[in-house]
């Protein structure tokens, strides 16, 4: 998650991926009654998790008031979301690619105007205080 700047809003997140097919059929902790909640597909389903777990009777209430049509737009929305999510990732991945890129490209020109002044006869000092490479590489140049 970046800004119009392209600065990381916080590293502080976490990633959590629910596999609902694999959901235990079998009430295992505080978070199983929503997950069976997000995949019911029929009215007796969701009249059975509202008598068991009180706490979803509201979001139930709303579930099945919910026409056609609001379902599809949900569904809707949530698809174009994740199409939104999936062309910033990509513009992530050319962002990343073009500041790997410029990194690369100055330390060829760093090489390039290395070698040159080698061949002009300047000092290694010289070209270490010019292009900030180590005397070891400029060693190495030809």
């Amino acid at each position: 998650m970046r800004n119009d700047k392209n600065r990381s809003f916080t590293n502080l997140k976490r990633v959590i991926i629910l596999e609902l097919p694999k959901l235990p059929e079998t009430d295992d902790g505080t978070i199983w009654p929503w997950l069976r909640f997000l995949i019911c597909k029929k009215m007796e389903e969701y009249e059975m998790l509202a008598k068991k777990y009180p706490e979803l009777g509201k979001p139930i209430f709303y579930a099945k008031k919910m026409t056609l049509f609001q379902k599809w737009r949900d569904i809707q929305f949530h698809k174009n979301l994740a199409k939104v999510d999936e062309r910033m990732l990509h513009l992530q991945w050319k962002l990343d690619g073009q500041a790997e890129g410029l990194v690369e490209g100055r330390e060829k020109e760093k090489l390039e105007n290395a070698r040159k002044m080698k061949e002009l006869g300047d000092s290694t000092e010289k070209i270490h205080a010019v292009t900030g490479l180590s005397i070891e590489i400029i060693n190495t140049l030809e």
